[in-house]
């Protein structure tokens, strides 16, 4: 039994050695860095999957991957490899992706992967195995169904994350090498950990325009702001899902952003994509159905900057803090076509100025916690040269937004909203002290890569924030 388990050990990529669908991470890098590539891709599937592979392949050639290996698996290989063993990799994946990994890791003797002339796949890979090792001469490592008839066929079974209604199928015919147990099945925490609900909190900026305006008591004003926050929040979420598809390579050499749900692999790219149909859908429907056309306008915008950002925008210097500002003064614009309640100019520049200054701290956190040997922010278009000139932009946009304020209150509109708008004053101390608390915070490397993350557990901000709700009370009375 022993000599048996000696016998050639041919090793599954996808889900088997890495824990996610590397064609797919392939093809997400290379749509990412050119859209117009899913033309070709259309094209070429009417050659034949093996033509698609191919493609992927040759647009990702160049590219670093960070791929998710199944660790404990990855040691039993290197165990078997370092006893004399002859390993092979063998996928439907493309034959350039293979042969990265193969060479990435140093174990594997030879390739099976498909190319145009030798299309592989999943249902006839067994085909392949049979006529390269003979039948039973060879030992195979899977996880799924499709891997029932290569199992059948070969000398043992080593199984990697196998569901155990598909292992029981093997084990009546085939003895079984190694088993590694199966992954924790996806678990609402990480959805919503996915979906980021504490972002939700840069929603509530949809209230703005009828708090400001003195309508929120209003109970249609009420109801299509409550409408609009959830239709936004479950677009956002959508969004965020996307990004973390597109951006899993950069999230994986991140130091935090390594732990969200598909870049570490508990929410696989499939479930993703599902996850942000679905979101995608409550929003539209919630849009269409109850609010005015110009919010739907609000979220086709929304999905258009986003996409902007996400492709192009997001490794461009300056240029993506100019968006990142955009969206939030987007959700106050989309807050008023959600009631139709004006967004006043005051709002507007305020809004600009403030949200500019929180990306670029936001900018300059991410460059404050690189390590000495690194000079640029992954997925950034920064370096450590840029510290000083965010730090500069970002203090002259804080100080801009309390100018504005000031002018606000002495503006001929306040007078028309609040009874006492001299109390409004007191606003102006309280925004500076947050302004420079946050850079305080920030310059001593004590505030996490997320302001606004930040802002939504902090006792202080909670403090600040009750304060001037108080200070808007009482100048309305």
């Amino acid at each position: 039994m022993q000599q048996q388990f000696l016998t050639t050990l041919c090793v599954d990529l996808d889900g088997t050695l890495v824990k996610t669908n590397t064609l797919f991470e392939a093809f997400l890098i290379a749509i990412k860095k050119n859209p117009f590539r899913i033309g070709s891709l259309l094209l070429a599937s009417f050659q034949g999957k093996a033509h698609v592979k191919h493609l992927i392949g040759a647009y990702t050639s160049n590219e670093q991957f960070q791929w998710l290996y199944n660790n404990e698996f990855l040691a039993f290989l290197r165990a078997e490899h370092s006893k004399g063993r002859k390993l092979v990799l063998a996928t439907a994946s493309d034959f350039a992706i293979a042969q990265k990994v193969a060479l990435e890791l140093s174990l594997f003797e030879e390739v099976i992967a498909s190319t145009i002339a030798t299309p592989v796949t999943a249902s006839k890979k067994y085909i392949l195995l049979e006529n390269r090792f003979g039948k039973q001469g060879f030992s195979y490592a899977g996880n799924s169904r499709s891997d029932i008839e290569i199992w059948n066929r070969s000398a043992s079974a080593i199984f990697v994350h196998t569901p155990k209604n598909i292992a029981s199928l093997v084990t009546q015919n085939i003895p079984v090498e190694a088993e590694f147990p199966v992954a924790k099945h996806l678990t609402m925490r990480d959805i919503v950990q996915e979906i980021r609900i504490h972002q939700w909190l840069k929603n509530l900026l949809l209230f703005i325009p009828p708090i400001m305006a003195h309508q929120i008591g209003d109970s249609r004003v009420l109801i299509h702001a409550l409408v609009g926050f959830f239709s936004f929040s479950a677009l956002a979420s959508c969004m965020y899902v996307m990004n973390d598809l597109l951006d899993i390579p950069s999230d994986r050499a991140h130091k935090t952003k390594r732990l969200r749900p598909i870049a570490l692999g508990t929410i696989s790219a499939l479930q993703a994509v599902l996850l942000a149909i679905f979101l995608i859908t409550i929003s539209f429907l919630l849009a269409l159905t109850i609010l005015p056309f110009s919010f739907f306008q609000m979220l086709v915008l929304y999905i258009f900057m986003n996409a902007i950002y996400s492709l192009r925008a997001k490794k461009v210097p300056y240029l993506d803090i100019s968006i990142l500002a955009g969206l939030y003064v987007l959700r106050i614009v989309a807050g008023s076509a959600a009631t139709n309640v004006p967004t006043s100019s005051w709002l507007f520049f305020f809004a600009g100025c403030f949200f500019f200054y929180l990306a670029s701290m936001k900018r300059v956190i991410e460059l404050l916690q690189l390590q000495k040997a690194q000079d640029t922010a992954p997925g950034r278009g920064y370096s450590k040269l840029d510290t000083k000139a965010l730090i500069t932009l970002g203090i002259t946009f804080s100080i801009l937004s309390c100018i504005i304020l000031g002018l606000y209150i002495t503006s001929n509109t306040v007078t028309l909203l609040y009874t006492q708008p001299h109390i409004l004053w007191l606003l102006l101390p309280l925004l500076i002290i947050w302004i420079v608390r946050m850079w305080y915070l920030t310059l001593t490397n004590k505030l996490p890569d997320d302001p606004v993350l930040f802002t939504s557990k902090d006792a202080v901000s909670y403090g600040i924030g009750t304060a001037v709700i108080g200070i808007l009370l009482l100048a309305t009375t």
